[in-house]
C-alpha cells in the first residue's frame, strides 16, 4: 500500500522522535545501543536546531545546520532535505533571484509538504513585496494558524499592519513575535518602534535598550533609537547613538551578518524611505550624522560625515540627503 508524500513526511517525522525515545532506552540495555543512540541524538539537536532558525527567519544559519545534518546523517535525511529546501527559497543574500524562481520554489515545498507553515510564510512575503498586502496578510495567518509559533510569521504580519497604519494590530504582532524569541534584536527593535508609535515613549527606550543590550552588532537599532531621540527633541541624545551605528559601518564583516542584510525603512508621516543596500544604509548613516552634528553646530565633523563616500549611486545619494533634511526639521515632533 502506497502513502502520501504528507504521510510519509510524518512517518519520517515520527521515526526520527520514536529512534531517540528508543535509543535512550537501548542506552540501559547495553553498552553497543549507545552508539545507535548518540546519532540520534544529533539527529533530534540537527532538526531542533534547524526549525528553530526558519521559524525566526534566520535562514542562512539554517542552511548551515541543514546541510551539516545530511553530511554527517544516515537517516532522517528527508526531514533535513526539505529543511534545507526552505532555508534556501530566497538562495545566498547576494542571489538575485526572480519573484518567479521564488514561487517555483515555494511550490516545490508544498508539493512534498502540504499546507506546510514556512511555505505559506514564504508566499505572504511573496505577496507582501508586491505591496499586495491583502493576500500577504492571508498568508501570514495561515502560516502562524499552521504553527502557533512561527515567529517569524508574527513578525512579518506586524511589518505589513505597520505599512498600512494599523498601530494596533502591528504593536500586538510584534508583541506575540517578542514572545517567541526575546532573544531576537530585529523582533525587540520593531516592538520598541511600534510602542513609540503608540506614544508609549518610557516603555519604546526601555526596548530599544533591551535590544542593544541583547545584540550591539543589530545596526538598525542605533538609527530607530537615535530617530525617537530626534523626535523627542534631544538631538544630543541622538548624536551618541549615530556616532555609534556609524562607526560600526567600517566594519565590513560585521555589515555583511545575515541580521543586517535586511531591508531598512523609515518613515516620517504617511512618506517611507526603503533603504536595501548596503551602500544606501550606509549613506544614510553618514548623512543622518552630519545632518544632527550640524545642527548641534559641530560644522567641521558634519562635513566630514556629509562628504564620507559611500558607494551609492547619485540618485540615491540624493534622495537620502533630501530624507535626513526632512527627519532635521521633524525635531520635537513627538514632544
Amino acid at each position: 500500500m502506497g502513502t502520501s508524500t504528507r504521510e510519509a513526511a510524518l512517518v519520517a517525522i515520527c521515526a526520527c522522535y520514536l529512534a531517540v525515545a528508543l535509543g535512550a532506552y537501548a542506552i540501559t540495555i547495553s553498552p553497543a545501543a549507545v552508539f545507535l543512540a548518540l546519532p540520534q541524538y544529533t539527529a533530534n539537536r540537527y532538526l531542533n536546531d534547524g526549525i528553530r532558525l526558519l521559524n525566526t527567519g534566520q535562514y542562512t544559519q539554517a542552511k548551515r545546520v541543514y546541510k551539516q545534518a545530511l553530511a554527517q546523517l544516515w537517516f532522517c535525511r528527508d526531514t533535513a532535505q526539505l529543511g534545507l529546501e526552505k532555508a534556501s527559497v530566497y538562495g545566498d543574500p547576494d542571489d538575485e533571484l526572480r519573484p518567479d524562481e521564488i514561487k517555483q520554489r515555494i511550490d516545490h515545498i508544498l508539493v512534498k509538504q502540504p499546507d506546510d507553515p514556512h511555505a505559506y510564510l514564504f508566499l505572504g512575503d511573496l505577496y507582501a513585496t508586491h505591496d499586495d498586502y491583502t493576500t500577504a496578510i492571508e498568508y501570514y495567518e495561515k502560516a502562524i494558524a499552521r504553527d502557533r509559533t512561527l515567529a517569524q510569521g508574527y513578525f512579518n504580519l506586524g511589518v505589513v499592519y505597520d505599512k498600512l497604519g494599523k498601530i494596533e494590530q502591528s504593536l500586538a504582532m510584534y508583541e506575540c513575535a517578542v514572545a517567541h524569541a526575546a532573544w531576537d534584536p530585529r523582533y525587540l527593535n520593531n516592538l520598541a518602534y511600534a510602542y513609540f508609535r503608540h506614544q508609549d515613549y518610557g516603555e519604546a527606550l526601555a526596548t530599544y535598550e533591551k535590544a542593544l543590550k541583547l545584540d550591539p552588532q543589530f545596526l538598525l537599532t542605533y538609527f530607530e533609537l537615535a530617530n525617537s531621540f530626534r523626535a523627542r527633541g534631544h538631538p544630543e541624545q541622538a548624536l551618541r547613538y549615530l556616532e555609534k551605528g556609524a562607526a560600526l559601518f567600517d566594519n565590513l564583516k560585521l555589515t555583511k551578518l545575515e541580521k543586517n542584510q535586511t531591508r531598512w525603512y523609515f518613515r516620517l508621516g504617511a512618506d517611507k524611505l526603503y533603504l536595501d543596500t548596503l551602500p544606501q544604509k550606509q549613506c544614510y548613516a553618514y548623512r543622518s550624522l552630519a545632518a544632527t552634528l550640524d545642527q548641534l553646530r559641530s560644522t567641521a565633523e558634519a562635513k566630514r560625515y556629509r562628504e564620507k563616500p559611500c558607494a551609492s549611486d547619485g540618485v540615491d545619494e540624493r534622495n537620502i540627503q533630501k530624507w535626513v533634511e526632512a527627519e532635521s526639521r521633524h525635531i520635537g515632533s513627538a514632544r
